[in-house]
């Protein structure tokens, strides 16, 4: 779930939104955990839902009624659009990441303290064998000017690894040139989904 998480900060920006129904795949107890540790924050329900993607009512939101015992997101133009929700569709969520980044680190027995190093980039600790780990929000946030010497800085003369969701070609070889090395936080992940391995 973590890793989920992660990835959905990546897509989504600091300010990302989750349902109850996204979260479903996951056991709920893990999404219980996680709300006691704040990296989960529950928002009030929603009381509408986006818009038909071809509709042309003027609306900016369809309304979520009650209709026959079924809760639905009412398109007013044609009934057959509407869409059938659940309880859980009309729970959301955003993320705490330096509380996501705590965990993260946590989960895969690193060392340290977690300290943000620049928005969206976290110092996570080091690995048993002394190798620093850094964990990136988004790949896009290390084309920032002076971001990294930022992290050169934080990680000091220890090796360093950079773990961050899709990096690309040019941004791998410019971070090589400039001495860290990276992983796509897909090949850190062990297959439960739970545990990275570093």
């Amino acid at each position: 779930m973590l890793a989920w998480l992660w990835k959905r900060l990546n897509e989504g920006g600091p300010q990302v939104s989750i349902s109850g129904r996204a979260l479903r795949r996951f056991p709920e107890r893990e999404r219980d955990r996680l709300l006691r540790a704040r990296v989960l924050i529950e928002h009030g329900r929603v009381d509408s839902w986006s818009l038909c993607a071809h509709c042309d009512c003027g609306l900016d939101v369809r309304p979520i009624r009650m209709v026959g015992g079924e809760l639905r997101a009412c398109c007013p133009n044609d009934a057959a659009e509407d869409l059938v929700l659940d309880e859980q569709d009309l729970e959301r969520f955003s993320i705490d990441p330096d509380k996501l980044a705590v965990r993260i680190a946590a989960s895969g027995g690193i060392s340290g303290s977690v300290d943000q190093i620049v928005d969206g980039i976290w110092s996570i600790g080091a690995t048993p064998s002394g190798v620093a780990v850094v964990l990136c929000r988004a790949a896009h946030l290390l084309d920032a000017p002076g971001t990294l010497l930022a992290i050169k800085a934080a990680v000091g003369s220890t090796s360093a690894i950079l773990i961050a969701h899709e990096f690309g070609a040019p941004v791998v070889l410019r971070l090589k040139e400039a001495g860290l090395s990276t992983a796509d936080l897909d090949d850190v992940w062990t297959c439960t989904g739970s545990v990275p391995v570093f």
